[in-house]
């Protein structure tokens, strides 16, 4: 049994670029932001595991060369709630034979969303943006709202930084937040990280955020939204 090591995220750059290759590269990490520095890994002459620790449960990350190696990796895993993602155009193949011998339970099917033309859907209501007085609260409905599984729940101290940067439109009833989208900017790119619309929101309150994130889209000159489903 090889032994699980706390290694920098460079390190485990350094680590992938040393693999020794058999077939086609396996990963699921392309370079995304993690939400931590150090983690948790696993490795061998042609695959390496990292676990980047979130709330309540670790996320897994792989790079590989040999799938039945992958497999003998991740069967060494801690016993403790793990989570995985995978990205593929095509059926993935390999990694169901992969997650079939693994004991992972295939928990949910996301599609990817694109739009590149916001001037269908603008909107010429007022944005209204989350302020920090709403952080608490809104934090509190995003846990609720949201499964840890599948959802990526921002952190306390990320959600304020989203605030901070008038990355939240809200929706309010009676000053209270009844629905929230959260994006990141990245570029000429922009990704939806949350969007919800409570039973109590305005109505068509999820159409009303979309189509003002949209306006606030095309103002700022960004290309193009991604978001899943």
């Amino acid at each position: 049994m090889l032994a699980i090591n706390t290694s920098s995220l460079e390190t485990i750059k350094t680590q992938i670029k040393g693999l020794k290759s058999d077939n086609r590269l396996l990963t699921n990490y392309y370079g995304q932001q993690l939400n931590n520095s150090f983690l948790r890994t696993i490795h061998s002459e042609k695959s390496i595991l990292f676990l980047d620790e979130d709330i309540g449960l670790h996320r897994l990350y792989f790079r590989s060369t040999n799938i039945s190696d992958l497999v003998d990796l991740v069967e060494q895993l801690p016993n403790t709630p793990i989570t995985m993602e995978y990205i593929s155009k095509t059926e993935p193949v390999e990694i169901t034979q992969m997650i079939s011998q693994s004991h992972f339970i295939h928990y949910a099917t996301f599609e990817r969303i694109t739009n590149y033309d916001y001037a269908k859907y603008k909107s010429n209501d007022e944005i209204v943006y989350g302020t920090l007085k709403d952080l608490d609260h809104l934090y509190k409905n995003i846990c609720n709202d949201f499964d840890k599984y599948i959802d990526h729940i921002p952190s306390y101290e990320t959600l304020k930084e989203f605030i901070t940067r008038k990355g939240v439109l809200v929706n309010k009833f009676k000053k209270q937040v009844t629905g929230y989208l959260i994006f990141e900017i990245q570029k000429k790119k922009s990704f939806i990280r949350s969007w919800f619309s409570s039973k109590k929101d305005i109505p068509m309150g999820g159409m009303v955020l979309l189509c003002k994130y949209h306006s606030l889209m095309d103002e700022m000159a960004i290309n193009s939204t991604y978001g899943w489903v």
